[in-house]
């Protein structure tokens, strides 16, 4: 009898352990797949910062009009490959250290003759339109471009001409192809000229780390 009642006992525990252990998997169910749909969601995210857009804050004048101070632009770097008229971020600067954006004006293999006097940019015999100049290329080069730009690297001046601090610059020079970060694509901030960049004429379509327009 004793024995009987014994079982009885534990048989009621065991049933009352049960529903505790059925209620702790109902629970721990649904944070493991909240935990799984936040990791999934950060990776995700790392990947498409990492490969395909980058916020970059734009720090000084230099790109005016184009681009102005306290700006945020956002890079695309995914299956990128730098071409004239470009507006680019640059993970150095040459001696500067720092990471700046400018307009690419030649890459490699292109003829680049700039005439300070006539304010004319020439790439491989052809004047090219520069629109979007905020001044005029008076401020000649303090060391010697070479005439064909080299394998590798590509020649880059702000659009504010006369305050830029660019490939015109010792400090600067030539910009290897593996130092720019992106391409700048869409202003985000202000909302007033939130939209798409044409590169063509500089201005926002409309109507972030810190780059230095320095």
């Amino acid at each position: 009898m004793e024995h009987s009642t014994k079982r009885m006992r534990i048989e009621k525990i065991e049933e009352e352990k049960l529903p505790q252990l059925k209620n702790h998997s109902h629970f721990s169910q649904p944070v493991f797949e909240w935990t799984r749909t936040v990791l999934f969601a950060v990776i995700v995210m790392i990947i498409v910062l990492t490969f395909f857009f980058r916020l970059v804050c734009i720090s000084g004048p230099s790109m005016e009009n184009t681009l102005k101070d306290g700006e945020r632009v956002i890079l695309t770097n995914f299956m990128y490959t730098p071409k004239d008229g470009d507006i680019v971020a640059i993970a150095h600067g040459g001696k500067l250290g720092i990471t700046i954006i400018k307009r690419v004006i030649a890459t490699q293999g292109e003829k680049l003759s700039i005439d300070y006097n006539k304010n004319e940019v020439t790439v491989d015999g052809v004047i090219i339109n520069e629109p979007y100049v905020n001044g005029t290329t008076t401020n000649a080069a303090n060391w010697k471009v070479p005439y064909v730009i080299p394998k590798g690297y590509c020649f880059v001046m702000g659009d504010n001409r006369n305050v830029s601090k660019d490939s015109r610059s010792d400090q600067v020079g030539l910009i290897p192809l593996s130092d720019i970060i992106g391409r700048a694509q869409f202003i985000v901030f202000p909302l007033n000229r939130f939209g798409p960049i044409n590169n063509n004429t500089g201005e926002s379509n409309y109507s972030g780390n810190t780059a230095s327009t320095y």
